[in-house]
C-alpha cells in the first residue's frame, strides 16, 4: 500500500483518540549543508459518532397549551464521540430559542468516548402549526459535520 505522505506532509493511518498529544519532528538536509529543522505541535485526534443521534419523548401529536417538558422529556441523545458532540435543535427550520433548551454534562464511555444528551422544552402554540401540523422538531451535531436528525409532520389535536 502506498503511503499519501510526501515532502511537506505526514499523514498518519491507524490513529485513536489515545494518540492526541504532542509531537515534534526533525529533518535534515542532505550533504554538504546537513542543515536540520524541528517544529513542535499538537495532534488533536476527534472521533465522530459512528451512528445518527436519536430523539426520544417527542410524542407524535400535540394539542396547543401542552408543555414538552412536563408531558415527555423532549431528548437529542449523541453517543460514542471524541469531543462531544455540540446538539443544537430547531423547530420548523429556526433555531431553538436557548432558553428551552438544557443540554447535560458530556458523559464518559468506553475508550475515552463521550455520550452527551441535550432536552428541549417549550408551549406549544398556535405559531409552531403550519397547516395543522408541526412540520419538524429537529437537532444536529458537531456543527452541522451530521445530518438533521427529525420527529416531522407532528399533528395539532384540538
Amino acid at each position: 500500500m502506498r503511503s499519501a505522505s510526501n515532502e511537506s506532509q505526514l499523514v498518519l493511518d491507524s490513529v485513536s483518540v489515545f494518540t492526541t498529544g504532542k509531537y515534534s519532528g526533525k529533518v535534515s538536509a542532505d550533504a554538504s549543508s546537513f542543515h536540520t529543522e524541528i517544529s513542535a505541535g499538537d495532534l488533536k485526534v476527534i472521533e465522530v459518532p459512528g451512528k445518527d443521534p436519536v430523539i426520544t419523548g417527542i410524542k407524535p401529536r400535540f394539542h396547543i397549551g401542552d408543555i414538552l417538558y412536563t408531558i415527555v422529556r423532549g431528548n437529542c441523545t449523541s453517543l460514542h464521540s471524541k469531543p462531544a458532540a455540540n446538539l443544537t435543535w430547531a423547530i420548523n427550520g429556526r433555531e431553538t430559542n436557548p432558553i428551552h433548551i438544557r443540554h447535560h454534562k458530556p458523559m464518559r464511555e468506553q475508550r475515552e468516548l463521550e455520550k452527551v444528551v441535550s432536552g428541549i422544552h417549550f408551549v406549544v402554540t398556535p405559531q409552531h402549526f403550519i397547516g395543522g401540523m408541526l412540520k419538524q422538531i429537529t437537532h444536529k451535531s458537531f456543527k452541522s459535520q451530521l445530518p438533521w436528525m427529525s420527529v416531522p409532520n407532528c399533528e395539532q389535536r384540538r
